[in-house]
């Protein structure tokens, strides 16, 4: 009851619709695009008929996966080999085979989908050890493989800056080294995991069977912007200039500061930390400097997709009892403990409904201006396009070329829990 009376003297402002308008460029017909690109790369000649090719899928929500995915694998077929999916995605799924295959099915990727079997598996293939010393690993399945094919998003990581982050040799250290690998990796200081990461994707490509890969990046609204085909030995070389273009694609938040951010859904197939911390601008590696744009976060629910992997909710201030409800211990814990990134999974303070939640962050904020306090409502890091702003937003919005006012404004409507409809 007194968190309710704590709560019920803070009046929440209404709230309008806008959307952001960034730069939209597009993949037009991705099949074409998939076959032009692995024609030009050169990649095929490295496979005959026959050939087992392992194809990598990690657990990120990658716009149009499934179609790449089962394109990638038609590709294959028609040069007579018989490829395979093989999740790749270190300790995620609560680092179980069972918990992999079912990460993937919620992607929408399964053998029905794609047109390929799935072999999931936590077993690894020891490849040596670096010149410092780093042991190097990766899936049992994949290396028993004739060839490996990797395909991933790049994009800006969310946790070390360095001319490599997220991409194809991320995914060959820690995606095709299961929970082992990414423990080797994660193992090093996090000043130094962006070296480490490259001194290890090198030795796996010189030690392994992989032949190529296939880089997506997206824009703005998640659309496939561009797709790339390279050779194993060019994914050092040309990822550096394709993790530079992901940046610009990265959506933002176009307002200046404000007090509180609502996230209506947070999970590991959004964002490796539950919400990206590049458009929040809240990181858990506090190398990371960038100027807070907000006071509190508050985060409403966890996405089923995640399957209770409760990672990313230690960047909220407050939360609700449906998303913690829905945590599972076993399935958030294996990733922190494997990253060292624990802050991840703290749990924040728990509210009994959103209505709490967001006056909860609102309350606890500073210095909130006479025009009342300055929220934005997003529903995940992946929707930038589309969002509510409180009325106190206004006049910067209608000053922004880049930002449309979509509504007019409405006051939060809750059921008879305290819920949003």
């Amino acid at each position: 009851m007194i968190l309710e009376e704590l709560t019920n003297m803070v009046e929440l402002p209404r709230m309008v619709k806008v959307r952001q308008h960034f730069d939209r460029p597009a993949v037009a017909d991705i099949p074409a695009e998939i076959r032009r690109r692995i024609a030009e790369s050169g990649v095929l000649e490295r496979v005959k008929s026959g050939d087992r090719v392992a194809l990598t899928a990690g657990s990120r929500q990658i716009n149009n996966f499934p179609l790449i995915l089962r394109e990638v694998i038609a590709v294959f077929r028609e040069r007579g080999c018989e490829p395979f999916i093989v999740p790749a995605m270190g300790s995620h799924g609560g680092a179980t085979a069972e918990g992999q295959r079912a990460v993937l099915a919620g992607l929408g990727i399964t053998e029905e989908t794609v047109g390929a079997p799935v072999l999931s598996s936590m077993e690894t293939t020891e490849l040596g050890r670096t010149k410092n010393g780093y042991k190097v690993v990766i899936d049992k399945n994949a290396a028993e493989a004739d060839a490996i094919f990797v395909v991933h998003r790049i994009k800006p990581h969310t946790t070390f800056r360095y001319k490599i982050e997220s991409g194809l040799i991320k995914m060959v250290v820690i995606g095709l080294g299961k929970q082992h690998g990414a423990e080797c990796c994660h193992a090093t200081n996090i000043t130094q995991t962006g070296p480490c990461l490259v001194e290890m994707g090198e030795f796996a490509i010189a030690h392994s069977n992989i032949i190529g890969g296939l880089a997506v990046l997206e824009n703005a609204y998640d659309d496939t912007a561009e797709i790339h085909c390279m050779k194993s030995e060019e994914f050092v070389l040309r990822e550096p200039e394709l993790l530079v273009r992901a940046k610009n694609y990265l959506p933002q938040i176009l307002f200046g500061k404000f007090d509180v951010l609502v996230v209506d859904e947070i999970g590991k197939n959004i964002s490796g930390a539950g919400m990206d911390p590049n458009v929040v601008k809240r990181f858990t590696n506090p190398e990371i400097q960038e100027t807070p744009i907000c006071q509190k976060i508050v985060v409403l629910d966890l996405s089923d997709k995640a399957h209770g992997n409760g990672g990313g909710m230690g960047l909220a201030d407050f939360s609700t009892r449906r998303l913690y409800n829905k945590v599972d211990l076993y399935e958030t814990y294996p990733n922190p403990l494997t990253s060292r990134v624990s802050l991840s999974a703290k749990i924040p303070i728990i509210m009994d409904n959103d209505r709490q939640a967001i006056r909860a962050g609102v309350k606890c904020c500073y210095d909130i201006g006479p025009a009342g306090a300055r929220i934005v409502h997003i529903h995940n890091t992946l929707c930038m396009g589309e969002f509510y702003v409180s009325e106190a937003m206004l006049p910067e919005a209608e000053a922004d070329p880049r930002i449309e006012v979509a509504g007019e404004p409405e006051a939060y409507r809750f059921d008879e829990n305290g819920n949003l409809f």
